[in-house]
């Protein structure tokens, strides 16, 4: 899949806000929607098209089902491409095909086994294996098991990320990092085939990296690596990191 290049060439107004963002982002980026919210095709199209004439409307609680209110809010008026990647994660979020890792694995009990495992059961719907998948991610994630393989320097996150990434790819399947810019991230699990479709998707806003072709597991960096903060909120830019290994 090829994506396209950018150029400014939507100014749209509505009553309250201006429609600043990039025609051929805004297109790339449906095409991303349509992989990961493939279950519910209209879904995206339909928010977008909202955002796109009328972005007011979310400003009504009874509309706004996913939040995008926040995002108004940080736009100050001007809808422009970071904001129109910030609102598909809200979506990404509330639908829970996101789950939020604190970057130090801070509080991690199993949470991220089970979301992959839970992911894995949404897409696949065989529940005999989605359940040994499961019972087995979280075993190899305990605490225990990490801390006796983990050596000095080592970072916790990292070999629960390989862990589980290693099991996934044995099953054809992905998991990677929308990363925002704050200090969590949000992982998001895939198949490989869907994940593929998309890989190529290469934005200041987004990005979607490939799977490392020496199979070396990835340094993973704090979202303060790449990001500039901004008063209440970072959204300067967007990256996703496939954890591989």
């Amino acid at each position: 899949m090829t994506f396209q290049a950018f150029r400014k060439d939507i100014d749209v107004m509505s009553e309250d806000y201006v429609i600043e963002w990039e025609k051929n982002f805004a297109d790339d980026l449906n095409v991303v929607a349509s992989v990961i919210l493939s279950h519910n095709p209209t879904l995206w199209h339909t928010i977008f098209s909202q955002l796109s004439t009328q972005p007011e409307i979310f400003e009504d609680e009874d509309e706004d089902e996913y939040g995008l209110q926040d995002v108004l809010d940080c736009s100050d008026g001007d809808l422009g491409n970071n904001d129109l990647a910030q609102a598909f994660l809200q979506v990404l979020r509330g639908e829970g095909l996101i789950h939020l890792v604190d970057w130090k694995g801070e509080d991690e009990e199993g949470e991220l086994a089970n979301f992959a495992a839970d992911r894995f059961y949404e897409l696949t719907k065989n529940l005999t294996d989605s359940e040994e998948l499961r019972n087995l991610l979280v075993e190899i994630t305990q605490e225990d098991e990490i801390s006796d393989v983990c050596e000095a320097g080592d970072r916790y996150l990292d070999e629960i990320f390989e862990r589980i990434q290693t099991e996934l790819n044995k099953r054809g399947f992905q998991i990677f990092d929308l990363n925002e810019g704050a200090d969590t991230y949000n992982v998001v699990v895939l198949p490989m085939s869907e994940y593929k479709k998309i890989e190529d998707f290469n934005t200041p806003w987004l990005e979607v990296g490939t799977i490392n072709d020496s199979g070396a597991w990835p340094t993973l960096h704090r979202p303060s690596d790449f990001y500039f903060a901004f008063a209440t909120v970072t959204i300067a830019a967007r990256m996703v990191r496939p954890f591989s290994v």
